[in-house]
């Protein structure tokens, strides 16, 4: 039975043993604020690993934590993201399609109190990259792990979580800033009962990394009628680098990957993809960190006009 006013937190991981357990850390109550320990849970749905987590590592984080290995047999996130969905007991759900992704100390927070206030809300975050430069441009100048590692104990981010934003740049689908179209988002929030109106993640995009699907619900749940687009506007996601299909390089094999997610996604919506159009609420408090990004964001939507 669903728990009103509950929020259960689906996150998919996939050979993330070094980057997951920040992740799920980074959503726990030993760092988030301002919200209780009975308000939420967090399922974390290994995601048919080679190199599973250790589930009493992953649950001993915090007590509303539950791990599942799931045997999808195949290499998209979408069967895992809908198995997660139907485990989950809240009456709200939020998720992370990548578990790589550490979040920042409000977030659930903001997003409990959206969806506690706002009439039918899809709640969004923009994301980031660990790193000056996106992944995929600083991994081939030599960024590494232990760079990265380096980079986030130097900051003491388990204790001052918005240090994160002074570490990182905006990831590519995120890069129009807080006031222009994005493509997608790494961590979203609904009634789970929308969820399953919006027709959930679609199991047509099986490709690796599941294409376009995230962000092909994004755009679905943005223009979703009567639906109220929120954007948490002082807090976001920070990709570790793990080595990610599209996020690490844009090789050969990723270009050609890239042009076969964008060929799927024509094949099924019988459209090619645009960001989706909206007019968000903005809800949060911006902590000092995050101005220069929020001064980037304006440049860029008064250059536009």
């Amino acid at each position: 039975m669903m728990e009103r006013n509950y929020l259960s937190i689906i996150v998919i991981c996939f050979n993330m043993r070094r980057e997951a357990p920040r992740t799920i850390y980074s959503l726990s109550k030993k760092f988030q604020k301002r919200i209780r320990l009975e308000d939420y849970e967090i399922i974390v749905i290994d995601n048919d690993s080679t190199e599973p987590l250790e589930k009493n590592e992953i649950e001993n984080i915090g007590s509303n934590i539950s791990y599942y290995f799931y045997n999808s047999g195949s290499q998209s996130p979408v069967g895992a993201i809908n198995y997660g969905v139907e485990k989950a007991k809240g009456e709200y759900i939020g998720i992370l399609i990548d578990g790589a992704r550490i979040m920042s100390p409000m977030i659930l927070n903001w997003a409990l109190y959206a969806l506690q206030t706002i009439n039918n809300p899809f709640i969004s975050t923009l994301s980031w990259h660990l790193g000056h430069e996106q992944q995929f441009i600083s991994v081939p100048k030599g960024y590494t792990k232990q760079h990265e590692d380096k980079l986030l104990e130097e900051i003491d981010w388990k204790n001052n979580g918005y240090n994160l934003f002074s570490i990182s740049s905006f990831a590519g689908s995120s890069k129009p800033g807080f006031f222009q179209s994005v493509s997608e988002s790494n961590a979203i929030f609904l009634d789970k009962s929308l969820y399953y109106e919006i027709g959930g993640y679609d199991i047509c995009f099986d490709l690796p990394g599941g294409g376009y699907c995230n962000l092909d619900f994004y755009k679905r749940a943005c223009e979703y009628p009567d639906v109220t687009h929120v954007i948490l506007l002082g807090e976001g996601t920070f990709h570790q680098y793990h080595g990610g299909i599209t996020t690490s390089s844009r090789d050969k094999y990723v270009i050609n990957l890239l042009k076969e997610y964008e060929l799927q996604y024509s094949q099924i919506r019988k459209e090619s993809f645009v960001s989706p159009k909206s007019k968000p609420v903005y809800i949060g408090i911006i902590p000092d960190s995050i101005l220069p990004f929020i001064q980037d964001s304006i440049t860029k939507a008064t250059d536009k006009h």
